[in-house]
């Protein structure tokens, strides 16, 4: 089976853009080893594709959710804290990653000094 076959299988393994298990589990005993390990990497892409994973450095309150989530509104939006950045947000889209914090800034704030005074 060609990779263009499992991409179908892929597609045909998402219910109302969300993937179904009970898809998955009648699709997968029919697959060689390889095929199957093709298809959990396709798998393993697409939801990379379909989700954003923000971080912020406080709780993130109903209203910034929602604010979020109608500008992503296709995607399905995880929200996790992490104190470590310092009044801010990460926001992880596929392979591009948004950091938006003090941390970040006061970080290169000192670079730039030390090129300038050194």
């Amino acid at each position: 089976m060609d990779k263009k076959l499992i991409k179908k299988l892929v597609d045909a393994s998402y219910s109302e853009n969300r993937l179904d298990k009970e898809r998955v589990e009648r699709i997968a005993p029919y697959l060689s080893q390889k095929e199957l390990k093709t298809y959990i990497k396709l798998l393993k892409n697409r939801e990379l594709e379909k989700t954003v994973r923000i971080d912020s450095a406080l709780p993130i309150t109903d209203r910034e959710k929602d604010a979020f989530m109608k500008r992503f509104s296709e995607k399905n939006v995880l929200f996790d804290t992490e104190p470590s950045l310092l009044l801010g947000f990460r926001i992880r889209e596929n392979d591009t990653i948004y950091d938006m914090n003090l941390s970040n800034t006061l970080h290169d704030i000192e670079e730039y000094l030390n090129e300038q005074y050194d």
